[in-house]
Protein backbone atom coordinates (compact mmCIF):
# COMPACT_ATOMS: atom_id res chain seq x y z
CA UNK A 1 0.00 0.00 0.00
CA UNK A 2 1.16 3.04 -1.11
CA UNK A 3 1.85 5.74 2.22
CA UNK A 4 3.59 8.33 0.43
CA UNK A 5 0.45 9.06 -1.79
CA UNK A 6 -1.36 9.29 1.79
CA UNK A 7 1.56 11.86 3.10
CA UNK A 8 0.81 13.79 0.21
CA UNK A 9 -2.50 14.39 0.33
CA UNK A 10 -2.41 15.33 4.31
CA UNK A 11 -0.26 18.50 3.13
CA UNK A 12 -3.51 19.33 1.15
CA UNK A 13 -6.56 21.22 2.53
CA UNK A 14 -9.15 19.22 2.39
CA UNK A 15 -8.49 17.69 6.00
CA UNK A 16 -11.62 15.62 6.60
CA UNK A 17 -11.12 13.98 3.06
CA UNK A 18 -7.68 13.25 4.03
CA UNK A 19 -8.60 11.30 7.06
CA UNK A 20 -11.18 9.69 5.65
CA UNK A 21 -8.94 8.00 3.05
CA UNK A 22 -6.38 7.37 5.91
CA UNK A 23 -9.34 5.75 7.60
CA UNK A 24 -10.37 3.75 4.39
CA UNK A 25 -6.89 2.69 3.80
CA UNK A 26 -6.18 1.62 7.17
CA UNK A 27 -9.26 -0.46 7.64
CA UNK A 28 -8.57 -2.28 4.72
CA UNK A 29 -4.73 -2.69 5.08
CA UNK A 30 -5.57 -3.71 8.74
CA UNK A 31 -7.92 -6.45 7.20
CA UNK A 32 -4.96 -8.03 4.80
CA UNK A 33 -2.86 -7.89 8.17
CA UNK A 34 -5.07 -9.92 10.04
CA UNK A 35 -6.20 -12.32 7.36
CA UNK A 36 -2.42 -12.65 6.75
CA UNK A 37 -1.84 -13.78 10.07
CA UNK A 38 -4.39 -16.01 10.23
CA UNK A 39 -3.58 -18.12 7.48
CA UNK A 40 0.71 -17.77 8.03
CA UNK A 41 2.76 -21.27 8.15
CA UNK A 42 3.49 -21.50 11.97
CA UNK A 43 6.60 -23.05 10.72
CA UNK A 44 7.21 -20.07 8.71
CA UNK A 45 5.56 -16.98 10.26
CA UNK A 46 5.69 -13.85 8.34
CA UNK A 47 8.10 -11.31 8.80
CA UNK A 48 5.84 -8.62 10.59
CA UNK A 49 8.65 -5.56 10.26
CA UNK A 50 7.38 -3.84 7.02
CA UNK A 51 3.69 -4.34 8.42
CA UNK A 52 5.08 -2.36 11.73
CA UNK A 53 7.18 0.21 9.77
CA UNK A 54 3.84 0.72 7.27
CA UNK A 55 1.63 1.08 10.69
CA UNK A 56 4.50 3.59 11.89
CA UNK A 57 3.72 5.64 8.50
CA UNK A 58 0.10 5.58 9.27
CA UNK A 59 0.12 7.11 12.12
CA UNK A 60 3.08 10.07 11.55
CA UNK A 61 0.13 10.85 8.33
CA UNK A 62 -2.61 11.12 10.47
CA UNK A 63 -0.82 13.08 12.96
CA UNK A 64 -0.13 15.82 10.37
CA UNK A 65 -3.85 15.64 9.26
CA UNK A 66 -4.55 16.68 12.75
CA UNK A 67 -1.92 19.40 12.64
CA UNK A 68 -3.05 20.67 9.54
CA UNK A 69 -6.74 20.54 10.95
CA UNK A 70 -5.58 22.54 14.05
CA UNK A 71 -3.63 24.89 12.35
CA UNK A 72 -6.60 25.84 9.68
CA UNK A 73 -9.00 26.05 13.09
CA UNK A 74 -6.11 28.51 14.60
CA UNK A 75 -6.54 30.45 10.77
CA UNK A 76 -9.69 30.30 11.03
CA UNK A 77 -10.08 31.84 15.07
CA UNK A 78 -7.83 34.60 13.96
CA UNK A 79 -8.95 35.68 10.61
CA UNK A 80 -12.98 36.21 12.72
CA UNK A 81 -10.67 38.13 15.48
CA UNK A 82 -8.73 39.98 12.97
CA UNK A 83 -12.78 41.23 11.69
CA UNK A 84 -14.01 42.08 14.88
CA UNK A 85 -11.13 43.99 15.62
CA UNK A 86 -11.60 45.84 12.43
CA UNK A 87 -15.55 46.08 12.79
CA UNK A 88 -14.53 47.60 16.44
CA UNK A 89 -12.79 50.68 14.74
CA UNK A 90 -15.84 52.08 12.68
CA UNK A 91 -16.72 55.81 13.34
CA UNK A 92 -13.49 56.19 15.37
CA UNK A 93 -11.03 58.48 14.80
CA UNK A 94 -7.37 57.13 13.77
CA UNK A 95 -3.93 57.97 12.25
CA UNK A 96 -2.22 55.96 10.03
CA UNK A 97 1.20 55.31 8.44
CA UNK A 98 0.60 57.12 4.55
CA UNK A 99 1.24 59.77 2.60
CA UNK A 100 -2.19 59.68 0.88
CA UNK A 101 -5.28 61.39 2.56
CA UNK A 102 -8.32 63.17 0.91
CA UNK A 103 -9.06 66.69 0.28
CA UNK A 104 -12.68 67.59 1.25
CA UNK A 105 -14.34 71.21 2.07
CA UNK A 106 -11.26 73.06 1.39
CA UNK A 107 -8.36 71.34 3.47
CA UNK A 108 -6.22 68.38 3.41
CA UNK A 109 -3.64 67.62 6.42
CA UNK A 110 -0.55 65.66 7.17
CA UNK A 111 1.09 65.10 10.18
CA UNK A 112 4.84 65.23 9.93
CA UNK A 113 7.86 63.73 12.13
CA UNK A 114 11.31 65.35 11.69
CA UNK A 115 14.27 64.15 13.25
CA UNK A 116 16.05 67.02 13.13
CA UNK A 117 15.46 71.16 12.00
CA UNK A 118 15.54 71.08 8.36
CA UNK A 119 14.73 73.01 4.87
CA UNK A 120 12.00 71.11 3.07
CA UNK A 121 10.41 70.90 -0.25
CA UNK A 122 6.56 69.80 -0.43
CA UNK A 123 5.25 68.31 -3.20
CA UNK A 124 1.32 67.27 -3.71
CA UNK A 125 0.36 64.85 -6.37
CA UNK A 126 -3.06 63.94 -7.29
CA UNK A 127 -4.64 60.19 -8.12
CA UNK A 128 -2.64 59.81 -11.38
CA UNK A 129 0.98 60.83 -10.29
CA UNK A 130 0.90 64.35 -11.47
CA UNK A 131 2.72 67.34 -9.26
CA UNK A 132 0.11 70.07 -8.82
CA UNK A 133 1.45 72.07 -6.11
CA UNK A 134 4.95 72.65 -4.93
CA UNK A 135 6.38 74.52 -1.89
CA UNK A 136 9.37 75.04 0.63
CA UNK A 137 9.71 76.21 4.74
CA UNK A 138 11.27 74.87 7.35
CA UNK A 139 10.73 72.14 9.22
CA UNK A 140 11.43 71.65 12.71
CA UNK A 141 12.70 68.56 14.87
CA UNK A 142 9.57 66.65 16.13
CA UNK A 143 6.01 66.65 15.12
CA UNK A 144 4.38 69.59 13.67
CA UNK A 145 1.39 69.69 10.85
CA UNK A 146 1.30 70.39 6.92
CA UNK A 147 -2.18 71.59 5.56
CA UNK A 148 -3.10 72.15 2.03
CA UNK A 149 -6.16 74.44 0.78
CA UNK A 150 -6.56 72.94 -2.37
CA UNK A 151 -4.59 75.87 -4.32
CA UNK A 152 -2.26 74.25 -7.22
CA UNK A 153 1.02 76.05 -7.73
CA UNK A 154 -0.79 77.49 -11.01
CA UNK A 155 -3.82 78.83 -8.93
CA UNK A 156 -6.77 76.83 -9.40
CA UNK A 157 -8.85 74.82 -7.41
CA UNK A 158 -8.29 71.24 -7.35
CA UNK A 159 -11.52 69.10 -6.78
CA UNK A 160 -11.93 66.89 -3.76
CA UNK A 161 -9.93 63.73 -4.22
CA UNK A 162 -7.09 61.81 -3.05
CA UNK A 163 -4.11 63.35 -2.67
CA UNK A 164 -0.45 62.13 -1.74
CA UNK A 165 2.41 64.38 -0.03
CA UNK A 166 6.23 64.37 -0.99
CA UNK A 167 8.63 65.94 1.51
CA UNK A 168 12.39 66.34 0.40
CA UNK A 169 14.17 67.34 3.62
CA UNK A 170 17.85 68.93 4.00
CA UNK A 171 19.77 69.67 6.57
CA UNK A 172 22.41 72.92 6.54
CA UNK A 173 25.31 70.42 4.55
CA UNK A 174 22.60 68.91 2.20
CA UNK A 175 22.27 65.90 3.91
CA UNK A 176 18.88 64.04 3.67
CA UNK A 177 16.66 64.32 6.81
CA UNK A 178 13.76 61.84 7.61
CA UNK A 179 10.58 62.83 7.67
CA UNK A 180 7.58 60.22 8.24
CA UNK A 181 3.97 61.38 7.26
CA UNK A 182 0.75 60.54 9.21
CA UNK A 183 -3.01 60.55 7.67
CA UNK A 184 -5.69 61.23 9.97
CA UNK A 185 -9.44 60.47 9.40
CA UNK A 186 -12.69 58.95 10.62
CA UNK A 187 -12.89 55.07 9.78
CA UNK A 188 -15.66 54.59 7.54
CA UNK A 189 -16.06 51.08 7.10
CA UNK A 190 -13.78 47.84 6.53
CA UNK A 191 -12.67 45.39 3.34
CA UNK A 192 -12.74 41.95 3.96
CA UNK A 193 -12.47 41.07 0.08
CA UNK A 194 -8.60 40.21 0.64
CA UNK A 195 -8.57 38.39 3.46
CA UNK A 196 -6.48 40.43 5.70
CA UNK A 197 -9.26 43.43 6.74
CA UNK A 198 -8.96 46.85 5.23
CA UNK A 199 -9.52 49.54 6.83
CA UNK A 200 -11.48 52.46 4.75
CA UNK A 201 -10.41 56.01 6.00
CA UNK A 202 -11.64 58.65 3.48
CA UNK A 203 -11.99 56.37 0.99
CA UNK A 204 -8.49 55.08 1.31
CA UNK A 205 -7.52 51.52 2.39
CA UNK A 206 -5.59 50.92 5.42
CA UNK A 207 -4.12 48.20 7.02
CA UNK A 208 -4.62 47.63 10.77
CA UNK A 209 -1.23 47.13 11.37
CA UNK A 210 -0.84 50.88 9.72
CA UNK A 211 -2.65 52.40 12.85
CA UNK A 212 -0.75 54.34 15.12
CA UNK A 213 -3.65 56.06 17.56
CA UNK A 214 -7.58 55.74 18.05
CA UNK A 215 -10.05 57.80 19.47
CA UNK A 216 -13.59 58.90 19.37
CA UNK A 217 -14.84 61.73 16.73
CA UNK A 218 -14.85 65.39 18.03
CA UNK A 219 -18.56 65.90 18.51
CA UNK A 220 -20.52 67.23 16.12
Amino acid sequence: MDIASLAGAAGGSGSIADRQLIADNLDTFLQLLTTQLRNQDPLEPLDTNEFTSQLVQFSQVEQAVKSNELLEAMAVAQTGSASQTALGYIGKLVSADGATTSFANGSASWALSANEDARATYTVRDANGAIIFTAEDLIESGTSVFTWDGTTSTGQAAPDGLYTLGVDARDGAGRAVKVSTEITGIVRGADFDSGEPLLDVGGIKVRMSQISAVSLPPSA
